[in-house]
């Protein structure tokens, strides 16, 4: 008998045909699972080191917010310092200008004594004057009284 007119022989061959079709689109699918399978291990690979460039850009962000933290403290500290020392350099000068007045004030006060100093010298002079005045004429009474007893 012929083959091709051998039904059983034409089922095998189809069911051959139809197993090997089968078999080349099970080694593409494969082949493509294979290459897919690559892609996602790349993949996975680039996941996990986005993940730990993450993980260092947020312990790098971390340390930045302290550093900014501490910044922000020491800024804080500064203007605490500054508003003080602002503070004392005001009361400086309010301690200056009262200094200021009690200096004028002991200016004046000097002025008007040495006045009176030299009112007072004058009076002594004058004093002293009429002291000598009356010393002498006393010292002539005494030798007109002295005179005649003799």
């Amino acid at each position: 008998m012929d083959d091709i007119s051998n039904p059983v022989v034409t089922r095998k061959r189809a069911w051959e045909d139809d197993n090997q079709t089968l078999a080349d689109k099970l080694s593409s699918i494969e082949t493509e699972l294979s290459k897919t399978n690559s892609h996602i291990t790349f993949a996975k690979l680039d996941i996990e080191d986005t993940k730990r460039e993450l993980e260092e850009a947020c312990e790098k962000l971390q340390e930045a917010r302290k550093r900014l933290k501490d910044s922000s403290l020491s800024v804080d500290r500064c203007d605490k310092s500054i508003d003080a020392t602002n503070r004392g350099i005001s009361a400086l000068e309010d301690r200056i200008k009262a200094m200021a007045e009690e200096i004028a004030n002991l200016k004046a006060t000097n002025a008007a004594l040495e006045e009176k100093n030299a009112k007072c010298a004058k009076e002594l002079e004058t004093a002293k004057n009429g002291l000598e005045y009356v010393r002498v004429a006393a010292k002539l009474q005494l030798d007109r009284l002295e005179k005649p007893q003799k």
